[in-house]
C-alpha cells in the first residue's frame, strides 16, 4: 500500500510517500481502506520531534511511528475474529489514542481495533467531514484560539449540551465558529489578544497560545484555566492544583468509542458540521504540513487517500 512515512526527525520534508506493506486485522481488529485523514499539530510535532522531552515516547533518536496520522475515515473491508459492531462494506471514523495506540491513519490502510474510538459515519456526512477529535463539553467554557477543528467541536458540543460557550478567534476565521451554535463571537488580530471581560467558569485555549497568567483575570475566583498545550500551562498544573483559588487543568484529548459515538449521534442530526480549511491528495503531505505549521489553518486540514 501506499502511505506517507517519515525515519527521522525533521521539517516536512522528511516525509515522503512510499510503499509499504498492507497490515491485515488481528484478533478483535478491522482493516479499514482509508479515504481521508487529517494533518494536524500532533503529527507536525512528532515529525519534528519537539518539545525535546516528547522524545521519550516517539523515539530519542528516531521516531517509532514510521506513519503519521490519528483522525481517519474510511471503509471497512475486512474483519478478524471476534468482531461483531463492524462487517465488511460498512463506511466508519475514527480516531487512535497515538500515545497507546500509535499513528499510522496517512496510508491506504489501517487495521485498528474493532473496540476502540471507531464508529459508523452518519449517511449525511462525507469521508472528508468524517474524522473526530475528542473533546470535552464544559460549563461556560470560552475558547481561546483561532476557529480551527478542536474549537469548532469544543464550541459545538459545549452549545449542545446546554451551558454557553464564547469563542475568541481571528477575524480571518469568524465564518467557523458563527456556523455553530453559539451565542457570542469576540475577534482579534491574533489568538484572541483582546480577550472579552466576561469572568468565566471555565477558560479554554485549544492551541497553546495563551498562558494562564495572561488570562487569569477572566476566571471567577475558583475557575479553571483548561489548556491542550504550552509548557508554561502544562508547568503550572501542579504549582496550582491546591491552590484553592484560580488554577489550570491539563486537558488532553479523550480518545473513547463513546466520544466518537456522540459526534456521530450530532453530524447525523445536523447540530455539528467539521469545518475544513485545505484538502491535499497524500502526494501533496509535505506541502499540507507546511500548511498546519504556518498557525494560520482556520479548521481541518485533510489528506484525501482514496478520492
Amino acid at each position: 500500500m501506499r502511505a506517507a512515512v517519515l525515519d527521522r526527525y525533521g521539517p516536512p520534508e522528511v516525509l515522503r510517500v512510499d510503499e509499504v506493506e498492507r497490515p491485515a486485522p488481528a484478533r478483535g481488529e478491522v482493516l479499514i481502506r482509508v479515504h481521508a485523514a487529517t494533518v494536524n499539530r500532533n503529527d507536525c510535532a512528532w515529525r519534528r520531534g519537539s518539545p525535546f522531552v516528547q522524545r521519550a515516547a516517539s523515539g530519542w533518536r528516531r521516531p517509532k511511528a514510521g506513519i503519521l496520522g490519528n483522525e481517519f475515515a474510511g471503509a471497512v473491508i475486512e474483519v478478524g475474529t471476534e468482531v461483531s459492531r463492524f462487517a465488511p462494506g460498512d463506511e466508519v471514523f475514527g480516531v487512535r489514542a497515538y500515545l497507546s495506540e500509535g499513528f499510522g491513519a496517512q496510508a491506504e490502510y489501517l487495521a485498528v481495533a474493532a473496540t476502540s474510538a471507531l464508529a459508523h459515519k452518519p449517511a449525511n456526512v462525507s469521508f472528508d467531514q468524517g474524522r473526530p477529535r475528542a473533546t470535552a463539553p464544559s460549563p461556560r467554557c470560552p475558547s481561546f484560539a483561532r476557529p480551527a477543528s478542536v474549537l469548532a467541536r469544543r464550541c459545538s458540543c459545549t452549545a449542545h449540551r446546554g451551558p454557553s460557550a464564547q469563542p475568541a478567534c481571528s477575524s480571518r476565521g469568524t465564518w467557523a465558529p458563527r456556523s455553530r451554535p453559539s451565542p457570542e463571537l469576540a475577534t482579534s488580530s491574533w489568538f484572541g489578544r483582546s480577550v472579552p471581560p466576561r469572568s468565566s467558569t471555565i477558560d479554554s485555549t485549544t492551541v497553546g497560545k495563551l498562558s494562564h497568567l495572561r488570562m487569569r483575570r477572566r476566571l471567577t475566583p475558583r475557575g479553571a484555566f483548561a489548556s491542550t498545550g504550552g509548557l508554561l500551562n502544562f508547568a503550572m498544573v501542579p504549582l496550582t492544583a491546591h491552590s484553592g483559588g484560580r488554577r489550570v487543568i491539563f486537558a488532553p484529548p479523550a480518545f473513547s468509542r463513546q466520544n466518537v459515538e456522540f459526534l456521530a449521534d450530532l453530524m447525523a442530526s445536523n447540530a455539528y458540521r467539521t469545518v475544513i480549511d485545505r484538502s491535499y491528495p497524500l502526494d501533496e503531505v509535505v506541502q499540507a504540513n507546511r500548511y498546519v505549521e504556518t498557525e494560520r489553518k482556520t479548521g481541518n486540514v485533510v489528506l484525501t487517500i482514496k478520492p
